[in-house]
C-alpha cells in the first residue's frame, strides 16, 4: 500500500480560481509517497498536479503573480494543524483555514467550511527520500 503526501515547500502555485462554490487553489505539487517494503517504509519524491478546495470561503484571495514558488504551508481543521505536510487525497469538514506562505513573502490565506485535497493528472518522479522525512504517523 502506498501512502502520499503533499508537501508545501518546494510546490508552485499555478492558478487560483474563485467560484460560488469555493476557492480552488491548483498546484504543481511536491508529494511524498510512502511504501512499506520488507518492513521498512521507502520514500520517493513526484511532481503531480493537485487541487485544493475551500468551500464556502469567508476571506478573499489576495492578488499575486502567478505562478509562484511556495515556501511552506499549513492546514488547519478545527484543533489540528498539518504544518507543511497533509495526507492525499484528504478531506475535512468543520472550520477550517489553508495558509500558503509564497517564496516572495506573501501569504495566501483562505478559510471555510470544508477542504479538499486531490491529485490528478500524471505526477513526474523525482527523487528518492531519505527515512528521515518520513511521516510520523506512518510509525517505525
Amino acid at each position: 500500500m502506498v501512502r502520499s503526501w503533499i508537501e508545501f515547500h518546494d510546490s508552485v502555485v499555478d492558478a487560483v480560481v474563485a467560484s460560488g462554490e469555493g476557492v480552488s487553489i491548483h498546484l504543481t505539487a511536491y508529494v511524498h509517497r510512502w511504501e512499506q517494503r520488507d518492513g521498512a517504509w521507502v520514500g520517493t519524491g513526484w511532481t503531480q498536479p493537485v487541487t485544493i478546495v475551500v468551500r464556502k470561503p469567508t476571506t478573499r484571495k489576495p492578488e499575486c503573480e502567478l505562478p509562484v514558488e511556495i515556501a511552506g504551508g499549513s492546514v488547519w481543521v478545527n484543533d489540528t494543524v498539518y504544518d507543511n505536510m497533509v495526507p492525499l487525497p484528504f478531506q475535512a469538514n468543520g472550520g477550517v483555514r489553508v495558509v500558503i506562505e509564497l517564496l516572495d513573502g506573501a501569504r495566501l490565506e483562505i478559510a471555510g467550511d470544508d477542504v479538499a485535497l486531490t491529485a490528478s493528472g500524471d505526477s513526474e518522479f523525482v527523487e528518492d527520500l531519505p527515512a528521515d522525512l518520513r511521516p510520523h504517523d506512518l510509525g517505525a
